[in-house]
């Protein structure tokens, strides 16, 4: 049985296939950093993803941030900016460790919003942070011939060149 299919029902199938996924797409939008646990100072980047629903829609966002589980204060309002990164100077704000921050995001789709999912902290006091070097990993242990020259010195040494010696003999004797 051989069954045409008609260039009208491919385009059909190609074209739903195309604009369905886009119309069911969701309009969300998700703090990436600081997302809970950071230590923040100076100036840092407030990060986030983001999903439109529809191309066209224009995304307003607005940045807040909330210190021990009090309101929400602006960093920035309603800004079209939609690159997923905005520069915040920590600097006048006060020390805590327990800072959420929240992106909000409107469009003809609607509002939607995401918080930090832990808490952070903001220490901008002068000399709080230190920097610790790395502990600095061993040598690798790398036969060169000074380290095999010293290494043959001490009795093992000695010992094994006796035996690689002994086993050479050996071997060429049978030959």
């Amino acid at each position: 049985m051989n069954k045409k299919i008609s260039i009208p029902i491919i385009l059909t199938v190609a074209l739903l296939m195309f604009f369905i996924p886009s119309a069911l797409a969701a309009n969300t939008v998700t703090v990436t950093a600081p997302n809970g646990g950071e230590l923040w100072d100076g100036t840092n980047s407030i990060t986030w993803t983001n999903t439109t629903c529809k191309p066209a829609d224009t995304d307003n966002f607005t940045i807040e941030y909330s210190y021990d589980g009090g309101p929400y204060t602006a960093i920035v309002s309603n800004t079209t900016y939609s690159g997923g990164s905005y520069s915040w100077d920590t600097s006048a704000r006060m020390d805590g460790v327990q800072y959420l921050i929240r992106v909000r995001k409107s469009n003809a789709s609607g509002t939607v919003n995401d918080v930090s999912d832990a808490f952070f902290t903001l220490d901008n006091t002068p000399g709080s942070h230190y920097y610790e070097e790395p502990t600095p990993s061993p040598e690798p242990l790398i036969a060169t011939p000074s380290t095999m020259v010293e290494s043959l010195k001490s009795p093992l040494g000695i010992i094994l060149v006796v035996a690689v010696l002994a086993l050479g003999y050996l071997l060429w004797k049978k030959k």
